[in-house]
This record gives structure tokens, C-alpha cells and sequence, in this order.
């Protein structure tokens, strides 16, 4: 996959990068995701921080609408990589926010 953005974490020099995922939890809109290259299991607390607030000042860049986005990360219950990413949701057009789902 080709990155719509790169840059480097200022907490640790690690790179990140920004790619389209293959499924998407919106029809109309876009379901990126933020992740550490090469990819890392276990990030440190300032880069997990880090990697947080990126997705967010993202979401705010990439949103069709101001606002109208969801940043998530999967526990390791559900979690079906190896590594760490987050999520980033966008809807476009009719597309619904998806629900965010909290389990313990």
C-alpha cells in the first residue's frame, strides 16, 4: 500500500505513516489507518501518546465534514493485527458514524 502521509514521531524519530484500509467501516467515506513502520507490538507510552493526537489532528485534516470523524484503537481482545494501529473513520455523504463498542 502506497502512504498518504509519513512523517516521524518527534517522542522517539520512529517513522509512521498513513494508508487507505482494505475494509472499510463507512460506504461513502474513507477508513484510514495510522501505524508505526516498520511495525511494533509494543510502543512506548509517549508513542501510543503521540500516535493519539496525531490521529486526531488527521481526522480533522482528512474529515469530508468539521467534526465528523472517529478515532479508535482495538484492545487486544479484538485486535486482529499484531501490532498497533488506529483506526481513523470517516463518513462521507449518508454514512452513519459507527458505534464505538467498549468491552471489558
Amino acid at each position: 500500500m502506497i502512504a498518504l502521509e509519513n512523517g516521524i514521531l518527534k517522542s522517539s524519530g520512529k517513522t509512521w505513516e498513513l494508508l487507505h484500509s482494505n475494509s472499510s467501516a463507512v460506504e461513502h467515506g474513507q477508513h484510514l489507518i495510522l501505524q508505526i513502520t516498520p511495525k511494533e507490538n509494543d510502543p512506548t507510552e509517549e508513542e501510543e501518546a503521540e500516535l493519539m493526537g496525531l490521529s486526531i489532528k488527521l481526522a480533522k485534516k482528512y474529515a469530508s465534514e468539521p467534526g465528523r470523524y472517529r478515532v479508535a484503537k482495538n484492545g487486544a481482545a479484538v485486535c486482529t493485527q499484531p501490532h498497533i494501529h488506529i483506526h481513523i473513520i470517516l463518513p462521507a455523504g449518508e454514512d452513519k458514524l459507527p458505534r464505538l463498542v467498549a468491552r471489558a
